[in-house]
């Protein structure tokens, strides 16, 4: 999804969530996953729209390991500091072309400043 994607309206199911931003990775938007931050960029880098569906817990299930999909954390905040489980709002699967745990390694999370 491009950077300059705004829904024009709501989606049948679920809520678009504006304004989150990635912390130490970037979003490639023409293959639409995450990518590895280029030298100088900054920490927190935006996202474009994000569609949050709910789903019941007995229906969500996880991706299969062939899947390039990183269950990125959604924190309140940026500050690595307060990164921990009281911060925590959900996991977005989000789509990459590198390992999962590459991503992980990195703590990469999104965050809603």
């Amino acid at each position: 999804m491009p950077m300059s994607f705004i829904p024009t309206q709501s989606p049948a199911e679920g809520t678009f969530v504006h304004g989150l931003q990635l912390f130490n990775a970037t979003w490639d938007t023409s293959h639409s996953v995450l990518d590895e931050l280029l030298p100088g960029d900054g920490a927190l880098q935006p996202v474009p729209p994000v569609w949050i569906k709910p789903v019941e817990a007995s229906t969500n299930q996880p991706p299969s390991p062939s899947h390039n999909v990183y269950a990125c954390p959604l924190f309140t905040c940026p500050d690595v500091e307060l990164q921990q489980d009281s911060n925590l709002v959900a996991h977005v699967p989000l789509p990459t072309a590198h390992p999962p745990r590459l991503w992980a390694q990195k703590r990469v999370a999104l965050c809603c400043c």
